[in-house]
Parts: C-alpha cells; sequence; structure tokens
C-alpha cells in the first residue's frame, strides 16, 4: 500500500495595529496551533478554522507554513485559504491549491459570412487597397506598404461611384505626404495615372464580380439586421398586447362589480 505523505502545518497570528493590537504578540486568547495534514486542501482547511474559531482578519494573519518530512518548508497558506508553493521571491512562488484552471485555447470565431473581398491593384506609384460594394467604394493606401509620390511615401484615398454598368465617377480624391495634403498639382498627376487603372480593373467582369458579391453580402447583412429588428419590435407589440388584454379584463371586472355605495 503507498504511503500518503504527511505535512506538518504551522497556524498563528498577530495583533492588528489599525485594531489597536500589539503587532509583536498574539491575538488575546489565541494559541499557536501546529497540525498533521495529509494534502494541501487539508492545510487549507486547518487554516480556515483556526481563522475561524478565533475570529481572525487579514491584519492577523501571519501565515500558516507547510512543512515536509524532513522539515522542508513546501508552502504557504494565505488567509483566504490559498495555498502557494515555498519560494525566495513572492514571483517565484506558484499557486498549488486550489490548483489553477487549466488555460483553454482561445475559441475561435465562426467565420464572418458577410465579410467583404477585398482587391489590390498595382499602379506605377505602388499597389492600392480596393474596399467595399456599389455606392460604397473606396481606395486606400498608406505609404508604409509602398505607394510612392514624388518619392515620397503618401497615402491616397479616393471614393468610386460603381453600378453594374462599370465605373460611373471617381471622387474626394486626396494624396497625403507624411500626413500633410498635398498641392493639386500632385494629386492631377496621381488622379491622371491611377483613374485610368481602376477604370480597366473594374471592366473585367472578374473583378466586377467581386463588387456584385461585396454588394449581396451587404444587402444579406442589412436584411438580417433588419429581419432581428422586426422580431425586437413584434415581440414588444406582444408584450403590449397582452398588457392590453389584462387590463381589458380588469376594467371588466371593475363594471360588473357596479358602483359602490356610498
Amino acid at each position: 500500500m503507498q504511503r500518503r505523505r504527511h505535512y506538518d502545518l504551522t497556524i498563528d497570528n498577530c495583533g492588528d495595529p489599525d485594531k489597536g493590537q500589539d503587532p509583536d504578540r498574539r491575538v488575546y486568547g489565541t494559541k499557536l496551533r501546529r497540525v498533521g495534514v495529509v494534502s494541501f486542501e487539508g492545510a487549507s482547511k486547518a487554516c480556515e478554522e483556526y481563522r475561524d474559531d478565533y475570529g481572525l482578519g487579514r491584519g492577523n494573519w501571519t501565515g500558516g507554513i507547510i512543512k515536509d518530512g524532513k522539515g522542508a518548508v513546501v508552502g504557504y497558506v494565505e488567509y483566504n485559504g490559498t495555498v502557494w508553493s515555498a519560494g525566495p521571491q513572492a514571483a517565484d512562488r506558484r499557486r498549488i491549491w486550489p490548483e489553477p484552471a487549466p488555460v483553454e485555447a482561445p475559441r475561435e470565431r465562426a467565420p464572418d459570412p458577410y465579410k467583404l473581398e477585398d482587391a489590390y491593384i498595382d499602379t506605377p506609384f505602388g499597389p492600392v487597397h480596393l474596399q467595399g460594394e456599389f455606392d460604397r467604394c473606396v481606395v486606400r493606401e498608406k505609404g508604409r506598404d509602398g505607394f510612392v509620390v514624388d518619392g515620397v511615401p503618401s497615402t491616397l484615398s479616393v471614393w468610386l461611384d460603381i453600378d453594374e454598368s462599370g465605373l460611373k465617377a471617381t471622387s474626394h480624391w486626396q494624396v497625403l505626404k507624411e500626413g500633410l495634403i498635398t498641392q493639386d498639382g500632385n494629386v492631377a498627376l496621381v488622379r491622371s495615372v491611377v483613374e485610368p487603372i481602376l477604370r480597366d480593373w473594374v471592366s473585367e467582369p472578374e473583378n466586377m464580380a467581386i463588387l456584385v458579391r461585396n454588394t449581396i453580402k451587404t444587402q444579406q447583412r442589412m436584411m438580417k439586421a433588419d429581419e432581428n429588428r422586426i422580431a425586437a419590435m413584434q415581440a414588444e407589440i406582444a408584450s403590449r398586447q397582452d398588457a392590453v388584454t389584462r387590463l381589458q379584463d380588469v376594467l371588466a371586472d371593475l363594471s360588473n362589480d357596479g358602483p359602490k355605495p356610498r
């Protein structure tokens, strides 16, 4: 038969200065307690009993010291019953009772069925990032990703007006160099080069298909939101109807009772 490990537990206390007690002496009427335990859980329970028997506060606690059969300190019990391993520094100690819960792997998020597709389009200044769908299509690119105008990393932003027929118009052209809006000459230069590239890109059927799919997803997302709002409103209407029905019953009962005599 395997022999159970035995631990020696010493539990003590001191006065709490915040309560006007002498910190160099035990609380009046208390005694040091030594007990044998066979587990860290047992040590925790013994300390909780000692604490509660004497009505000790946190400021009275000097800890429960756990030693193994050879007299080596293997753990300490806190006021709340938590058991920590022994160590020269607090940072070296680890909780051994209650045992720490296993760390759960982060849950993977379900894929967003409405996530829009992106596209990168090459230009002489560097690639630009296209996002959106019909009526809400934006091209943006930051200089750190390689969009360079006149040798300076720059940021491009432009809105595209697109429908099934293709690119109808562009607007809100903006080119920033190191966070500052550039002069019109630079914007005109970038626009004269980039706009035809965007128009050609949109004219390709496989690229137009991206925008169509994105538009469908956006409509589906909005439909889902509308369905949720409708369901919430229907529940609210049903709740109000129940209230009206209940109050009508109350009114009927009051009418049946007739006027009360004075």
